[in-house]
C-alpha cells in the first residue's frame, strides 16, 4: 500500500471512522467498567465555552493533555482560550463531543483547596474520558494543534523521479518521544491512565487505545 499524503489540515473523517470502530469491537478492553462520582467536577462546554459543573458518571467527556508553557502565556485576541486550547474545542465538536476537561481552567488555580482534592483524582479524571487529546508539538497553549487553526504541519517530504515519487513515512514514536510534552511530569499518568488517545504530533495524528494503533 502506498503511504497516505497528509493534508495541510486535518481531514476529521478517518478520525471519526477510528473512534466508531473502537466503539464497536472493543466496549471490554477500551470502555471504562465502573464510573465514580468526582467530588467538585468541571469542564468546559463546547458548544458555549463556558466552564460548568457536570456529573463524571454520567458526563461523556474529552481530556486534554498538553504543555501549559511559560507562565503569563494568554490566550488569542479571538477567543477566551490560548489556541492549543481552542483546537480542542473545536475537534471535540468535530468529532461529537459536548464536553472538554482541562486542568488550567477546571480546576480553580486560586483555590488551595480545590486544587488538592482535584489533583487527587486526576487518575479517574483522565481514566473516566471518553478520549483524550495529546498535544504533542510545541511547548506551550499558545501554539495550537497543528493541523486545526494557526499551526502548519511539518509537511512530508517528497521526490519525483521521473513516473515514481518517493514519499516519505511519518516516524510519529519519534515525534512524541522528542516532544516537549513528553518531558513533563505528568505525562505518564495522563498517558497510562487514558483509555483512547488522539495525539497531535507536528504532523499527523495518531489513534491509540488498547487493542488498535493508526496514523494518518
Amino acid at each position: 500500500m502506498a503511504p497516505r499524503i497528509v493534508p495541510p489540515k486535518i481531514d476529521f473523517t478517518p478520525l471519526s471512522k477510528w473512534l466508531d470502530f473502537c466503539d464497536a469491537k472493543h466496549v471490554k478492553e477500551c470502555t471504562v467498567s465502573r464510573r465514580v462520582r468526582l467530588p467538585g467536577f468541571k469542564v468546559i462546554d463546547c458548544h458555549t465555552n463556558q466552564i460548568v459543573s457536570q456529573d463524571a458518571v454520567d458526563c461523556r467527556y474529552v481530556a486534554l493533555s498538553y504543555v501549559w508553557g511559560e507562565p503569563g502565556a494568554s490566550s488569542d485576541g479571538d477567543s477566551m482560550f490560548p489556541a492549543t486550547i481552542a483546537d480542542s474545542i473545536t475537534v471535540c465538536v468535530a468529532l461529537g463531543f459536548r464536553y472538554l476537561w482541562v486542568d488550567r481552567y477546571c480546576i480553580n488555580q486560586g483555590n488551595a483547596a480545590e486544587k488538592h482534592v482535584q489533583i487527587h483524582l486526576m487518575d479517574r479524571i483522565y481514566m473516566q474520558a471518553e478520549l483524550t487529546i495529546f498535544a504533542a508539538a510545541g511547548s506551550g497553549s499558545d501554539d495550537g494543534l497543528p493541523g486545526v487553526s494557526t499551526m502548519i504541519r511539518t509537511p512530508q517530504q517528497r521526490l519525483k523521479i521521473g513516473d515514481m515519487e518517493l514519499v516519505e513515512i511519518l516516524n510519529s514514536v519519534d515525534r512524541v518521544s522528542m516532544s516537549t510534552w513528553a518531558s513533563r511530569a505528568w505525562t505518564y499518568q495522563e498517558g497510562s491512565m487514558s483509555k483512547r488517545r488522539l495525539i497531535f504530533t507536528d504532523q499527523e495524528v495518531v489513534f491509540l487505545c488498547s487493542r488498535m494503533y493508526c496514523q494518518e
